[in-house]
């Protein structure tokens, strides 16, 4: 079966982003 791209970035994209911010939250609380 093939992997479609669309939904692999709708799903990727946003814990890259959630995952990115949450580390620079972390860098500015410290």
């Amino acid at each position: 079966s093939e992997i479609n791209p669309g939904l692999l970035l709708a799903v990727f994209l946003p814990a890259l982003l959630f995952e990115s911010s949450f580390s620079m939250e972390i860098h500015q609380i410290k």
